[in-house]
């Protein structure tokens, strides 16, 4: 959940600079100068406070301008990422203090069920923590699956793992990729829209 502002020159500087300042009505936020940025963005993403990047000529009298003109929209990402915030908390809460190991193996197991059932074939799986992605599929059909895919209903499990197995075969998201994901999952217009509903937690939310 990105707003971004209008363009500005880029700048060949490439270290960034980060402070943080507390504004009443939506909390801390987090103000970037990054000079590969071309413009003011704002993000809000649950479990991570209101984040402001902004290009190095960029004042941080004109920055706040923008971020206060911004309130009301940013308060209403809040709302929607606070409701992920819970839904992903709840989730973590009924695995009862599940470890990291026992996590990837639960999810290593139904990956591999999913592949033989549908005749998909990949080189390896391998877990890591993402703050953005369930997954992913390297052109050599290596599967990257963040074991916070822990928490989803298995309809969203699945519809993860066969979205990957599906790269193995098409490495794009056009026509061909989305017919065949659904001749696998069914719904996948549902099932994607319901994935957006949860967030991904922070990693430490599994026992090591």
């Amino acid at each position: 959940m990105t707003k971004n502002g209008c363009p500005m020159s880029a700048q060949k500087n490439t270290k960034s600079s980060i402070q943080s300042f507390h504004v009443d009505s939506i909390g801390t936020v987090v103000f970037v100068k990054n000079p590969k940025a071309r413009r003011i963005s704002i993000s809000v993403r649950p479990f991570e406070d209101v984040r402001i990047t902004v290009p190095r000529a960029c004042s941080v009298e004109k920055a706040k301008i923008f971020l206060e003109g911004s309130i009301g929209w940013i308060r209403e990402q809040q709302r929607t990422a606070g409701e992920m915030e819970v839904r992903s908390r709840t989730a973590v809460d009924s695995l009862g203090g599940l470890g990291k190991k026992e996590a990837e193996n639960i999810l290593a197991a139904r990956f591999d069920e999913l592949a033989s059932h549908f005749g998909f074939l990949y080189r390896r799986i391998v877990f890591r923590h993402q703050k953005t992605r369930w997954g992913s599929c390297s052109s050599k059909n290596v599967i990257n699956l963040n074991r916070s895919l822990i928490i989803l209903p298995d309809e969203l499990k699945d519809y993860v793992f066969l979205h990957e197995l599906t790269h193995t075969i098409h490495k794009h998201h056009g026509p061909a990729f989305w017919q065949a994901l659904e001749s696998c999952v069914g719904d996948s217009r549902r099932l994607r829209k319901e994935l957006r509903r949860y967030a991904i937690p922070p990693d430490n939310f599994l026992r090591p």
